[in-house]
Formats: structure tokens, sequence, C-alpha cells
């Protein structure tokens, strides 16, 4: 997960507090910024991984600079109307994007975004990185990931799946795993990771990609079952 300014803003006059593992780690910035209030796009409804982050980093942010640091959130387009809005903002270092890795590879699911990702965006730093989490509801029959994978090789018409919609991390996931999986299973998208939760713990849909920290408190409270991790070994934090 990356924080994100207007490329056409010098990165000298920004100065950031990036909030990792509860660590603050200053960056210089030039004299009198900030004079007024920041305005930290979160382009995804609250409730999720990334709004959640937000907040942590606004809190701290405020609490450093002797300014308010706002979070705004703007969902729609999987996060490109956000980003779209930091990238066209003035150049004042008073306008930051919390995206994720969705919002680089946005040029392979979308063919006008409005703006370049890549030369009106330049990234600050990196907030976090986290797996991903295969999820079904607490009622679904599947206890495996392996009993899943059979499913959807064997009848892919029955199964379907959400994500925080088109072109996000967690979309570019479950499109991989199909490709590697020679799988094609029904796709629902919604306008962000948190009413797609919904759906998943009421059933309404069957299987959910979808960032750990986000997924681990519906985990434990046992409303959603966590059949795998994206990685190259076991969380701790899960069964």
């Amino acid at each position: 997960m990356q924080l994100l300014q207007s490329r056409r803003a010098a990165l000298g006059r920004l100065a950031l507090t990036a909030c990792a593992a509860s660590s603050v780690l200053p960056v210089r910035s030039q004299p009198g910024w900030p004079a007024r209030a920041i305005r930290l796009v979160v382009p995804n409804p609250p409730g999720g991984m990334t709004d959640l982050l937000a907040r942590i980093l606004a809190e701290r942010l405020t609490s450093v600079y002797g300014q308010p640091v706002v979070v705004d959130n703007k969902a729609g387009a999987s996060g490109h109307l956000g980003a779209q809005q930091v990238a066209k903002a003035p150049a004042d270092g008073y306008t930051l994007l919390l995206g994720t890795i969705g919002i680089h590879a946005a040029f392979m699911s979308y063919r006008k975004l409005g703006y370049d990702p890549a030369t009106e965006l330049v990234a600050v730093t990196v907030l976090a990185e986290s797996p991903n989490v295969v999820l079904v509801p607490a009622a679904s029959p599947f206890k495996t990931f392996g009993e899943l994978l059979a499913r959807a090789r064997a009848d892919p018409a029955s199964l379907n799946y959400a994500t925080a919609g088109p072109g996000s991390s967690v979309h570019m996931v479950t499109a991989l795993f199909e490709t590697t999986s020679g799988t094609q299973v029904h796709y629902v998208p919604y306008k962000g990771s948190s009413p797609a939760m919904v759906d998943l713990i009421g059933g309404q849909v069957q299987v959910m990609f979808e960032n750990l920290p986000t997924a681990l408190p519906h985990v434990r409270s046992g409303k959603v079952r966590a059949l795998a991790v994206t990685g190259d070994r076991r969380d701790a934090r899960l069964p």
C-alpha cells in the first residue's frame, strides 16, 4: 500500500510521516509546510483496510505536524475516481492519495482512466504490505482450498466470487488464480470490500479474496472461513 501525490509536485514540497508497525518515520520538508489542513484521499468506502490505515496515518500526521489531516473517502471505479482527483489536484503538497497496487495496474483494466498513474502520481512511501486470504461463508460446504478448487474445475457455473471492484488489487489476484488454475467462475463486482464482505457473510456470494487485516476480525468471529492465504508461507494469525 502506498501513499501518493501529484507527480507535478516536487518531492521536496511534501513531508510525510509513515505509520508502519506503530513507528513514526519523519521525512524532511520545505520550511513552512504544512500551513493548513491536508486532504488524504482514500479511493474506497469506509471500513476497509485502506480506510483503516488512512485514519491511523491521519491521526499520527495531525499529531506530528500540528495541522489537521482530513480523510476524504472518494469511492468509485475501483479506486480510480479518487486517484484521478489527486492526479489533477494542485501540486502544492496538500492533497495525498492512499492507494494500492491496483492504482498502478489500472491500465490493464481500463482503456481510458482520465489520468496516467505512471506520470501524474508519484509514490512517496510504502506504508504496509499484506497477504490476501481466500474466504467462504461460515456455512459453506468447503472446508479446504482443495475442495473449493475441485468444485471450480468440475462445475464453475455453480460458483461465484466477490471483489472490491473491477481492477482492484484483490480482483487481479482472483483473476490470477483463475488463470493459473484453469478455472472461470462467475464474477460479482462490488463498490468496495465492505459491501462485498456483508454479502459474503450473508451467503449471497460464495467466495471472496480479501486483504488479511480486513478479513481477520470476521474470521475470528466465525462469520467467514479462511481457506488459504497468498504468499509462500502460512500466516500465524490464521487457524
